[in-house]
């Protein structure tokens, strides 16, 4: 026998390894699902539109409601409340008083009639809500913080007080009531130091201040 056909691998044999290294046939691929499409400008100018929509829908209830909540006043609500206050007394129509000035918060006439009652109902909410509403119409007016920072001592509303007190003293720093009110708010805070010095201001200017002087004998003697 030849070298030449001893070389020559059996081709059967060669054939049956091929066959059994092969890969097993693959399983058909699914084809992938088809993206959604985004919505397109017109979709989207809709939706806004309809958004917009709804908020002032809402708003327009909300006004409404607000309005309901004052009978038996027409559209000229703060013109008709002195008819209404004439039949059922300011103390009786706070209620309609204050939606008013809610309502109409730039209308001083309101505002006024709002603390009138107030004051006469006792409601000491009421009033601060009132007078900030006229410090915030006249908010160089001095007379009016004034009172507001009274008010908020009567209720013990301290940090405001003091807030509203020094720029009280600010506005007429020759007024013996802002140094003496500023002077009741820091020693409320018990900032006696400033207090005392708030006081004797106010004192020097009012000799007569009988509060200055109660209070630079007790509880500030001594500072």
């Amino acid at each position: 026998m030849s070298r030449r056909s001893k070389s020559r691998k059996p081709q059967g044999k060669s054939r049956k390894a091929q066959g059994e290294s092969s890969p097993p046939p693959e399983a058909k691929i699914q084809p992938p699902a088809k993206p959604r499409p985004l919505p397109g400008g017109r979709t989207l100018l809709a939706i806004g539109a309809a958004s917009f929509l709804l908020f002032m829908a809402v708003g327009l209830f909300r006004s409404f409601a607000a309005f309901r909540a004052l009978p038996r006043v027409g559209v000229e609500y703060v013109s008709d409340l002195n008819a209404l206050i004439q039949r059922r007394g300011e103390v009786a129509t706070l209620p309609e008083i204050r939606t008013a000035a809610i309502i109409d918060f730039d209308n001083a006439s309101a505002v006024a009639k709002l603390l009138a009652s107030a004051r006469q109902a006792g409601d000491h909410a009421a009033i601060v809500s009132a007078l900030v509403a006229m410090v915030r119409l006249q908010p160089e007016n001095a007379q009016i913080r004034n009172e507001l920072v009274t008010e908020l001592l009567q209720q013990n509303r301290l940090v405001e007080a003091l807030a509203q007190g020094e720029f009280a003293v600010h506005l007429d720093p020759n007024s013996s009531l802002a140094h003496g009110n500023l002077g009741a708010a820091l020693l409320g805070l018990n900032r006696k130091r400033e207090a005392a010095a708030a006081y004797r201001k106010s004192l020097e200017l009012d000799p007569t201040s009988a509060a200055a002087r109660r209070a630079l004998e007790f509880p500030l003697r001594g500072f």
